[in-house]
């Protein structure tokens, strides 16, 4: 049985729900086989296919009301409950019909009777199925639930067959009676229903308890709705053209015969496509492409029966594809399509889109047939155009599914509907209202956010200067570095009063402000203050170099290595970063540059960078190329700029290398490819070659990923193109992407089986080795979430409008609904269009988030070398000492040290 299971895929925890849905469903399909058989023959035997077209019309009218009764039965007393009582009326339905004569009424009672019975029975018992597994087991268990559909057909049909050598054909609706009352019996035996709440979380009412309210919140089930219906009238026309050319070369005596070997052909093809065939489609197409299959193939058989005037070979293949993929991969692929939609929603429209719609469908195709008919234009060869139109509505309904069928999980794991990246939008009239009342707020947060928005949106005209006049450092410094950023002079006469300002801080940013607008208001007050403040004989002394009143050596003399000293320099770096572009002034920025003492503080850094992106000195590259390996260090009494967010004294060297150049790029490309230069520095040249923001520096950046000799370099690459890609709209190669994406999935399924190896689980260990043991296990474990974050933030690369990285935290979550919605969104997302390289991906990523055994899922994966996995843990140590980290294997050293080996 354990066997059986395993190859079926079926947890211990799962495999009596999997029993009583596969026999309940098994015996439901050989009652409602052998019924259609016997109505079948009958009808078309006493009748005629003329009829056909009123009984279409008149089971739809019938399944549109018993369905609602149904639907209504099922929400005030669960699905359950409604299966048997709608099992225990066909069978004693069935059993009736022996014993009443074959007339005209009879037989229309007979074939409305069938057409309901089977209508309802295999919906409800769906739900019920559908009620009980989340998304991941569906598409684990679906298929195997729906071999006992096909086997039905298969057992029914050879019942059928094998009665009527030695019975009369009346008598098999007692045998039908008696497969409807078994599947009862079985159904009984099913776990009572539990009060849980549904695997996605929603009650089962929250549509509002209506089926119009369920399609009213989920428009997807319009879309199913749609699919269906025009399936119904296609399989509809199939099946007339089928059974119309059947009687017509066939003799009547032998329809009964001829149908039940037919549809035991079908049944055991239709068998054969479920157990060999259907989960590779679902593997290779996804749920979306796995509908749209059997509406392709048909569509090929129209187009044969329309051109050869319904000839009998094309008719019948034809029907053999409806046959043999209708109740096996169509059905698969639609129940699964059904498991998106939330559970309230779910459990009131399914039954209205399964029952009703389907039925109203055919009634209308009926219709058709009846009107063509009566017009004199019911030739084969008109209804197989009429066909021919319908399923190329159905492929196009069926292709239509994918976006919304992932929107459906992105929903459900991110909160939102669509994958379009936000834009920014026009203020109107009352956002810029709000925000300009925000900037008197006695906050100075809220201030400067509110001076941030109106800038980023180009209404930066609306901050009024008397914003000079608050009191917060935070605000005036904001406001100043606004104000002389732009073309205004009505804030320059409020500077007098700021440049008496007791703050260091308030004077120099004035100061500055009024030098960057050209305006010489605090000139005056600046001399004044220049003999007492350092800083600010800095600043003023470059003014007077760019203006010839002055020599370099006078403004250098200023640099002594006290701490005045220090502070004409951020004075003389921060005048350069002010200054007009001058090419006199670059050889003043290296000499002040040069003349330091001690380690270099980030604050200098900074202006330093500052300047020569305005002086465009491309001779400072390799110093700033060095600065980039500093530590953050910072002087105190420092400002910090809150309107800026944290401080990233980086930034600031690394938007000055993009500012200078090529030169810069060719010296950061050579560095980064240069395995001498030093770890400290090549780990920050990625974020700095990110800055430039073209096709070359994702090209150097990708090379490296790929290729790289230092793994940290390559992911500090990987973060930088994802900051391309994501802010500056860049592309990857994809193909090459989804190449790292596969290696870094080998490698994580790499390192789950050395844990498992090394894992105490898998035999006595000495208790030496527990403590060693277990810093090495924690270490593989933080390297194989590492492996499969690297996999997610390259497949974001893919697809950057995707919130990928949440998904990598719902697959890893420990809820199997949440992981089943990500394994679901991913499959759904990767399902090959054109290309079949993403195969692997897919199946690697369901891998990580099934619920198996480490060993198991290793083997399933079949990415990891037989020799890489190792059997104890004395074959797992054997494999850490030779691994390429030098930690890990020192560790592993040590271990093998402690036992003895």
């Amino acid at each position: 049985m354990r066997s059986l299971l395993r190859l079926l895929d079926v947890r211990p925890s799962e495999a009596r729900a999997v029993a009583v849905a596969f026999g309940s469903l098994l015996f439901i399909v050989v009652a409602h086989t052998v019924l259609e058989t016997a109505r079948d023959a009958s009808f078309l035997a006493h009748v005629g296919p003329g009829g056909l077209g009123y009984m279409y019309i008149v089971t739809a009218a019938l399944t549109l009301g018993v369905g609602a009764i149904s639907s209504s039965l099922g929400g005030r007393f669960g699905v359950r409950r409604a299966l048997v009582v709608t099992q225990l009326a066909s069978a004693a339905g069935a059993a009736a019909f022996c014993f009443l004569p074959p007339t005209t009424a009879v037989l229309t009672a007979l074939y409305a009777f069938s057409a309901v019975s089977g209508a309802l029975l295999v919906p409800q018992l769906w739900a019920a199925i559908a009620a009980s597994f989340h998304p991941g087991q569906g598409r684990r268990l679906f298929g195997t639930i729906a071999i006992a559909g096909l086997l039905g057909a298969v057992v029914g049909t050879l019942a059928a067959s094998g009665a009527l050598l030695i019975i009369d054909l009346r008598w098999l609706f007692l045998v039908s009676a008696g497969a409807f009352a078994v599947s009862t019996g079985i159904v009984g035996l099913a776990h009572p229903p539990s009060a849980r709440q549904p695997a996605d979380g929603a009650p089962a009412d929250a549509d509002g308890g209506t089926w119009w309210g369920a399609f009213r919140a989920e428009p997807f089930l319009l879309r199913i709705a749609l699919m269906v219906a025009l399936g119904a009238v296609t399989t509809l026309l199939v099946d007339y053209l089928f059974k119309a050319v059947a009687a017509a070369r066939i003799p009547p005596g032998e329809l009964g015969s001829f149908f039940a070997r037919t549809y035991l052909a079908m049944n055991v093809l239709a068998l054969v496509v479920q157990v060999a065939f259907t989960r590779r489609i679902l593997a290779r197409a996804g749920v979306v492409g796995m509908v749209s299959l059997m509406p392709g193939l048909i569509l090929w058989g129209t187009v044969a029966g329309f051109l050869s005037g319904g000839a009998m070979l094309a008719v019948l293949a034809t029907r053999a594809v409806d046959g043999a993929m209708r109740h096996s991969v169509q059905r698969t692929g639609v129940e699964l399509l059904y498991l998106a939609v939330p559970s309230g929603a779910r459990a009131r429209g399914k039954p209205i889109i399964d029952g009703a719609i389907t039925r109203l469908s055919q009634a209308m195709a009926g219709a058709v047939i009846l009107v063509m008919a009566g017009v004199g234009h019911g030739s084969l060869r008109a209804l197989a155009f009429v066909a021919l139109c319908s399923v190329a509505g159905w492929i196009g309904a069926t292709v239509s599914l994918r976006k919304p069928y992932v929107a459906l999980f992105r929903r459900a794991l991110l909160g939102r509907d669509h994958d379009e990246p936000r834009t920014t939008e026009e203020l109107d009239l009352a956002s810029v209202e709000l925000l300009v009342e925000a900037l008197a707020s006695p906050r100075p947060r809220e201030a400067i956010a509110a001076t941030d928005a109106l800038e980023r949106r180009g209404r930066a005209g609306l901050v009024p200067a008397l914003l000079l006049l608050r009191e917060e450092e935070d605000v005036l410094e904001r406001a100043l570095d606004l104000f002389a950023s732009s073309t205004r002079t009505d804030w320059i006469h409020l500077c007098d009063r700021l440049m008496k300002d007791p703050r260091e801080r308030v004077r120099r940013a004035t100061m500055r402000a009024l030098a960057r607008a050209r305006s010489s208001a605090g000139t005056h007050s600046a001399e004044r203050l220049a003999h007492e403040r350092p800083w600010i004989q800095g600043y003023l002394a470059i003014g007077a170099v760019a203006g010839g009143v002055s020599s370099d050596v006078e403004a250098l003399a200023l640099l002594t290595d006290d701490a005045g000293g220090r502070d004409a320099r951020l004075g003389m770096l921060t005048a350069l970063g002010d200054a007009a572009p001058e090419p006199s002034l670059v050889e003043l920025l290296r000499a002040v540059v040069d003349r330091r003492s001690g380690a270099e503080d980030s604050e200098a850094v900074e202006l330093a960078a500052r300047a020569a992106a305005r002086l465009g000195a491309t001779a400072l590259v390799p110093w700033l190329i060095d600065a980039l390996a500093q530590h953050d260090t910072r002087v105190e009494g420092r400002a910090h700029r809150l309107w800026r967010g944290p401080a990233d004294d980086r930034a600031s060297v690394r938007a000055a290398l993009a500012a200078l150049g090529e030169p810069a790029f060719e010296r950061l490309r050579t560095a980064l490819r240069d395995r001498r230069t030093p770890r400290s520095v090549r780990m920050h040249l990625p974020l700095a070659l990110a800055e430039f923001k073209d096709r070359a520096a994702v090209d150097v950046l990708f090379a490296f990923l790929r290729e790289g000799d230092d793994g940290h370099v390559r992911y500090r690459c990987l973060r930088a193109l994802e900051r391309l890609v994501t802010e500056s709209a860049m592309r990857v190669p994809r193909p090459e992407t989804r190449a790292l994406v596969e290696r870094e999935l080998a490698e994580y399924f790499r390192l789950l089986a050395l844990r498992g190896g090394l894992d105490p689980a898998h035999g006595p260990s000495p208790a030496a080795l527990d403590d060693t043991r277990a810093i090495v296990l924690r270490l593989l474990d933080e390297k194989r979430d590492q492996a499969l974050e690297r996999a997610f933030r390259l497949l974001e690369l893919c697809f950057p409008s995707e919130d990928l990285l949440h998904v990598h935290a719902a697959i890893t979550s420990g809820e199997a609904a949440t992981r089943a919605n990500a394994i679901e969104f991913l499959d759904a997302l990767l399902a090959p269009r054109r290309r079949s390289d993403q195969d692997a991906i897919r199946g690697l990523l369901r891998l990580v988030g099934e619920e198996l055994p480490a060993d198991e899922k290793v083997a399933r994966a079949a990415v990891v070398p037989p020799d890489a996995i190792p059997r104890d843990p004395h074959a797992a140590i054997a494999l850490l000492r030779v691994e390429r980290d030098t930690l890990m294997a020192t560790l592993a050293v040590s271990l093998a040290n402690e036992h003895g080996r």
